[in-house]
């Protein structure tokens, strides 16, 4: 998979803007969920894919397919090997706005300087949550597109300029949707 020049500078200069993102976590060794998150990424017209951690590939079409991700490391992620190493967190700008990436299992959204209209993305709980705190920072999780621990079953979620919205992995319905 390539990546397309102007998405490989966003990343390198940590600008991103007028993007739409596909935010996965806890995929878990699941080389289906793998292949379902690249369709889903070209369904939904996302730009590219925002893994939260514990994608745990084991298969070489694994690693090749989610190299193009903008991952952070899951505290399940050790056990495997990469040929990439991952951080435990990513922070960029977002059409103003500064999204931090991290898993979940170490930093929690108050470890940040974050005003109001940033956005905290994490993992690890496999259960899906979108809301915005008192003070304005906005809240994503995905969930889990493999081993979900929720009611909603196996989800994933959508970030663009207009809003974020948590959606179903297998019928991709809207389940809560928050503008920005």
């Amino acid at each position: 998979m390539v990546l397309l020049p102007e998405l490989v500078h966003a990343f390198l200069v940590g600008y991103h803007q007028n993007m739409k993102y596909l935010i996965v976590s806890d995929v878990h060794s699941s080389p289906d969920a793998v292949k379902k998150i690249i369709k889903i990424k070209y369904q939904l017209s996302c730009d590219a894919v925002i893994n939260c951690g514990d994608l745990c590939p084991v298969t070489e079409d694994d690693i090749a397919l989610s190299s193009s991700f903008l991952s952070v490391s899951g505290n399940c992620d050790k056990y495997y090997s990469l040929p990439y190493n991952l951080p435990l967190k990513r922070q960029f700008l977002f059409s103003g706005r500064t999204v931090t990436v991290t898993h979940g299992d170490r930093y929690v959204y108050t470890d940040f300087d974050l005003k109001s209209g940033d956005i905290f993305i994490s993992g690890h709980t496999h259960i899906p949550l979108l809301e915005k705190t008192r003070s304005g920072i906005i809240l994503i999780n995905p969930g889990s597109a493999a081993r979900p621990r929720s009611k909603e079953g196996k989800t994933v979620a959508v970030l663009s300029e207009e809003n974020a919205e948590i959606i179903s992995f297998t019928s991709l319905a809207t389940l809560k949707k928050i503008a920005l």
